[in-house]
Order: structure tokens, then sequence, then C-alpha cells
């Protein structure tokens, strides 16, 4: 999460930095207002985790999914001065993917008891600064708080770690057209607090860092 937010730190530096230089011409109040816009999602899930058997033996290994999603976004935008623009961005991803890992199970061949994580319902919410670089186009970066739903199969404790929350930074590019219709394009990276998975059948344990990156266009309307 250090990493992550030193990322996002020296976003801001260089957005706020460029508004010095941005010509007046581009003008914030093009995207200025409320917004909402459907969104179509491609993401890569990773879990960096260690697992113990109940004999006490320690396995270090890394799982991953990709898979896509549709949800929507809304937010509003600010305008501060000629070109920067301050907003909050919501965005519903209902998609969902899901990763099979083994947490602590014996040691035997063949063994098949493994345990199943469905990870969906994703919400983020987000502060945004934008920058207008013309009439048309604009630059932005965002950062919040992350939430996606757990639901597990397999023999674990199913009321721990219904969900988990996290922290991610975006950056991305939005570009206007007639009748207030908007293109948008985002790149981001969430990294989601540990995960604590108990074995009920084996008796081992497990932790889990789930991380994951998307890219994102969104279709939309400026009101």
């Amino acid at each position: 999460m250090k990493k992550l937010r030193v990322m996002l730190y020296g976003a801001v530096a260089m957005l706020l930095a460029s508004t010095v230089t941005t010509p007046l011409m581009a003008g914030a109040s093009d995207f200025a207002g409320p917004y909402i816009a459907i969104q179509a999602q491609a993401n890569g899930a990773v879990m960096n985790g260690t697992a113990t058997d109940k004999v006490g033996e320690t396995t270090n290994g890394t799982l991953g999914k990709v898979f896509a999603s549709t949800g929507i976004q809304f937010g509003y935008a600010f305008p501060v001065n000629e070109s920067f623009l301050l907003g909050i961005d919501f965005n519903h991803q209902p998609g969902s993917g899901k990763i099979s890992l083994d947490a602590g199970s014996d040691n035997t061949d063949g063994d098949t008891d493994d345990v199943t994580i469905d990870i969906s319902d994703l919400n983020m919410g987000s502060i945004m600064a934008m920058v207008s670089v013309s009439d048309s186009s604009a630059v932005y970066i965002k950062g919040g708080i992350s939430m996606a739903s757990l639901d597990w199969t397999g023999s674990v404790d199913k009321e721990l770690n219904s969900s988990v929350r996290g922290t991610h930074g975006g950056i991305g590019s939005r570009t206007l057209y007639g009748n207030g219709a908007f293109l948008q394009t985002e790149f981001g990276v969430t990294d989601f607090d540990t995960l604590n998975v108990f074995h009920q059948n084996s008796g081992g344990t497990a932790t889990a860092n789930p991380k994951s990156v998307y890219g994102s266009v969104s279709l939309g309307f400026r009101f």
C-alpha cells in the first residue's frame, strides 16, 4: 500500500504542476457537472499467499485469474480554475472471478480438497483530479477505497472474510463528443487487505494478499 500511496502522490503533483502550463483555452467548464457512464472492464486478480497444513509444513504460492466485467460509473466534477477540476467518482462492477486454492489439506496423492473464492460486486469510491488539455480532451488521476464481496466454497468458515477492502489508484483520459457524450479509458491498480482462511477439514490455515489490475473503457453522458 505504501508504493500505491507514493504513486498517487506523485501523480497528483504532476497534475497540479500541469495546471500552471495548460493553456487557458482548455475550458474546465466543458467537463464540469454530473455524469454517468456504462463501463466495460478487463480485470487481472492475483493472490500471493502462504498455507500451513496440520503438520506445520508451509507452502508459498501465487494464484491468478483474468475475467471481464461490465458496470456503471457516475460522479460529479467541480471546476477549480480554467483548466483544473476536482471530482468524486463511483463505480459498481457486478462481474465476478473465481480462484481455487488448497488451504492446508493433507499432503496425499490425489488430494482435491480445494477452496474456491468467488470475488464479485466490486464497488469503488474515488477522489478525482482532472486537467482539461483542450476543449474536448482531459486527463485525470483518481484514488480511493474499494470493496468487493467474497463467496467461499469448500470446508472453510464461510462467515469470515465475506468481503474485502482495499485502496486503489488509476489514471485515464476523457474525450468529449457532441451533446454531452464522452469516451473514457482508464488503467488502475487495487491493493486489498490480507485474507485469513481456516480449513475446517484439515485444520490448516492460509493467508492471502489479493491485488488486481484493470483496464476499462466507458461510454457516458455529461449533463
